[in-house]
């Protein structure tokens, strides 16, 4: 089943989106101290919530759900206040280097030269189908280079010159429930609804 897009003739009335950490908490009986263990898994969760529409322009959101079929589906998920980085962003950025999986920085290269700011901190950007947001600013040398530093740290290894997506940035998600995506349907027959989607991986 081929990996959709979700449709862009409506924008969004209201939308979550972050990272949803993997983590155990072990409280001791005795005196309530405890001890919080951090595991792979980390993901990016989100909701999103369509504003009110007429039919012919609920049909296109109507068809996309159907086409996902409750959670076996894919879609790719963004954040949609974060499309555009608020840096610069320009040049054609690439790993300069191979990166190890669960890495927090990554050296790259490609970027347009000598820029203060060429990423800011909680820009986006795309590796392959996965997604990472920069922690801090990050500036560009006069060779193009720049470090970035993100989270969440790797979960697939990065080859050199792997390019990144910066404008768009998005991850594969899923739904979280098979009945995801039911309209509600007021007396003016206008559609609306809010679906909830997590990070899909294997």
């Amino acid at each position: 089943m081929p990996t959709l897009s979700m449709p862009a003739n409506s924008g969004f009335i209201a939308h979550r989106f972050g990272l949803a950490r993997n983590t155990r908490t072990f409280p001791s009986p005795m005196n309530l101290s405890s001890q919080t263990l951090e595991f792979a898994g980390t993901v990016w969760v989100a909701q999103y919530s369509l504003p009110p529409m007429k039919r012919a322009t609920s049909a296109a959101w109507q068809a996309f759900f159907m086409q996902l079929r409750g959670t076996s589906g894919r879609f790719y998920g963004y954040d949609p206040t974060g499309k555009t980085p608020r840096g610069i962003g320009t040049g054609t950025p690439v790993a300069n280097g191979a990166v190890s999986i669960g890495a927090t920085t990554m050296a790259t290269s490609g970027w347009t030269a000598n820029v203060t700011g060429i990423l800011l901190t909680g820009d986006y950007f795309q590796v392959g189908t996965e997604l990472y947001q920069l922690v801090s600013d990050a500036n560009s040398a006069g060779s193009g280079l720049s470090t970035l530093t993100f989270e969440p740290s790797l979960r697939t290894a990065v080859s050199n010159g792997a390019a990144l997506t910066i404008n768009s940035a998005s991850c594969k998600m899923r739904l979280t429930a098979d009945d995801q995506g039911i309209f509600d349907v007021n007396h003016l027959a206008l559609y609306g609804t809010t679906f909830a989607a997590v990070e899909a991986f294997t």
